[in-house]
């Protein structure tokens, strides 16, 4: 498996019981429950007080309570309850989701003649794990799975998702992601499941992830459409990203009361100018996902199945893209 090395400087580390050094600049990572922290900001959406708070109650009930329980109890309540639901429900079908998604991945890259093996033998990393989903799904078909998180919070979450699964080929870090602590190209497979529209950074985000990639390894990701028809899929409300983005905030406040600070959705030209100048146009595929209804679909296939513009605008207005990213 994998060692880190440190996210600043890319030298190895020494590794206690309770931290990792630096010795060439003279850092120090705690490891938190197990979990090494090599975060060098802190993150804009909470404070470490904050954090700490929700760690130390969430591994007080770690080996009492089931992944779903702590999910049940322990889930953001001061939100609408419809979005409280979804987001709930989000969470405990997550393994499900995400081995639909690398399904789905596996089958655009044979489809684009990409080299995706699924040997054992290949180590996958995921970029902003989160609660673990998408690890458990990589597990079960890569020898050795990485997964990292921003939010300490999350990667408990994970860690008891992992167990409950007997996931036992799988390590969790917390990290921020324009600062990884892996050298140089380590990754067969990166995977970044609803991710990157979370990222302040996007460009420097993805040229960290193209570094710790193996030349010749496959990049894919899941990434909500800014301009989508149907209803942002974050806060649950239709046309929020055809605001300007200031103004998009105060939308998202007065109809939720909830902040959209730090939500930066793409739309598809965004996407391209954002992966173009890291991967080239060669190695870079972009898939429109649509869950438009029977009678549009059906309509849009009788009217327009062989006229690429409509296509074409279609992709514009799209639920979703699946993005598909080789190096080299």
């Amino acid at each position: 498996m994998l060692e880190p090395v440190c996210p600043s400087c890319k030298n190895n580390l020494v590794s206690g019981e309770d931290k990792y050094d630096c010795k060439i600049c003279n850092r120090t990572y705690p490891i938190v429950f197990g979990i090494p922290d090599f975060r060098l900001d802190d993150p804009f959406f909470f404070t470490k007080e904050k954090e700490a708070t929700a760690v130390s109650e969430l591994t007080r009930d770690f080996h009492g309570k089931s992944y779903a329980d702590l999910v049940e109890e322990r889930f953001e309540k001061n939100i609408p309850e419809d979005l409280r639901a979804k987001y709930v429900n989000s969470w405990l079908r997550a393994v499900e989701r995400n081995k639909s998604l690398l399904d789905t991945a596996e089958r655009l890259c044979s489809e684009y003649n990409y080299n995706h093996d699924n040997s054992r033998d290949l180590l996958a990393l995921d970029v902003g794990c989160g609660t673990g989903g998408m690890v458990v799904a990589l597990s079960s078909k890569y020898g050795n799975v990485v997964g990292f998180d921003v939010s300490m919070e999350s990667l408990i979450y994970a860690k008891k998702l992992l167990e409950e699964n007997k996931c036992n080929n799988v390590k969790i870090f917390c990290s921020g992601i324009n600062s990884l602590p892996f050298p140089d190209n380590s990754f067969d497979v990166v995977s970044a499941s609803n991710v990157i529209e979370h990222i302040q950074d996007q460009r420097g985000a993805i040229e960290e992830i193209h570094r710790v990639q193996k030349t010749g390894g496959i990049f894919f990701s899941d990434i909500p459409n800014r301009y989508t028809l149907k209803k942002e899929p974050h806060v649950n409300i239709r046309f929020v990203g055809f605001l300007p983005r200031r103004l998009a905030h105060k939308y998202v406040m007065f109809r939720r009361n909830r902040s959209y600070e730090g939500y930066n959705l793409p739309s598809y030209y965004d996407i391209i100018n954002l992966f173009e100048p890291t991967y080239g146009v060669d190695n870079l595929k972009v898939r429109s996902f649509y869950e438009i209804t029977d009678a549009i679909k059906k309509f849009l296939n009788i009217r327009f199945k062989h006229t690429s513009a409509i296509r074409r605008i279609g992709s514009f207005f799209c639920h979703y893209f699946f993005v598909i990213a080789r190096n080299g």
